[in-house]
């Protein structure tokens, strides 16, 4: 019986714990309230803007994420990734992928659906990185085989990129 009121007693804590009371939120054991202007700290992990470059690695086959945030509530993105590997005989090798559009960004999130096959790319940004998780195979995403964009990207500029220019037509 004594370890029922207990483990009732755990259980209003903890369905306590996660509400909202009178402008104060609890911490998970109750013991302290915390201000909500102290919460707002965790809000800036959402940028205002995501314009910028974005790298996976490092030297010349660092996968390399390139961003810039239109108006509209999209990003133009050009992603190039990289499989380096040594070929039979003993030579340096590598095989690429590269993906590019004009995608919606909601909050801090954009899906990038491939017109090659099923495979997309979830980019989730945050400040300084942007998380990249491939969904499908290389082959589904149309990369090199090996090819694989996931993971965190750090933001090394927030320098606008320029957009390719489809000529006009004549």
């Amino acid at each position: 019986m004594r370890n029922l009121k207990l483990n009732v007693l755990i259980a209003a804590v903890c369905a306590t714990a996660v509400s909202t009371v009178s402008g104060m939120c609890l911490t998970a054991d109750a013991a302290r309230p915390i201000a909500r202007k102290q919460t707002a700290a965790f809000k800036h992990t959402v940028p205002t803007n995501v314009t910028g470059t974005y790298v996976l690695g490092s030297g010349d086959l660092a996968n390399r994420l390139r961003v810039s945030q239109l108006k509209n509530g999209h990003i133009w993105f050009f992603l190039n990734a990289y499989y380096p590997y040594n070929d039979s005989t003993g030579a340096p090798s590598t095989n690429m992928g590269d993906a590019e559009g004009n995608i919606p960004l909601q909050s801090h999130i954009a899906v990038w659906k491939s017109p090659d096959g099923p495979g997309k790319l979830t980019f989730t940004f945050s400040n300084k990185q942007c998380t990249i998780a491939q969904d499908g195979d290389d082959f589904d995403c149309g990369f090199g085989h090996n090819v694989n964009a996931s993971g965190v990207y750090r933001k090394i500029s927030a320098r606008v990129i320029p957009l390719k220019r489809k000529p006009a037509a004549q």
